[in-house]
């Protein structure tokens, strides 16, 4: 599937990106907190966005792992909806997607 190099490409190194971050996330959720209640609060409240960034990350880690595969498995860029082939410019726009847009629009 050489028409889709450069999105191949692309998601692998957006794939390194999101795992560093993702890693990054947990070792500083594993630190232990401060002592002092204000300083808690606060550390208390910035692991809970942490967590949502970690858990948004690692959603599209597993997206980008499936287009992987997809491309892979040479069955990339065909809707899972209707079977027809995705826009290369929907692909470049949103590389992980699965359904065309029609579908998209559809559902």
């Amino acid at each position: 599937m050489a028409e889709y190099a450069k999105i191949k490409e692309a998601l692998e190194k957006k794939l390194d990106v999101l795992e560093g971050r993702v890693d990054r996330i947990n070792d500083d959720l594993s630190q232990p907190h401060d002592n002092d209640w204000a300083d808690k609060g606060s550390d208390l409240e910035g692991d809970e966005a942490q967590e949502e960034i970690g858990e948004m990350a690692e959603k599209t880690i597993n997206k980008i792992k499936f287009a992987l595969s997809k491309i892979k498995e040479e069955s990339y860029g065909i809707c899972e909806e209707c079977g027809n082939k995705i826009s290369t410019g929907r692909l470049e726009a949103l590389p992980y997607a699965v359904n065309c847009i029609d579908c998209t629009s559809e559902s």
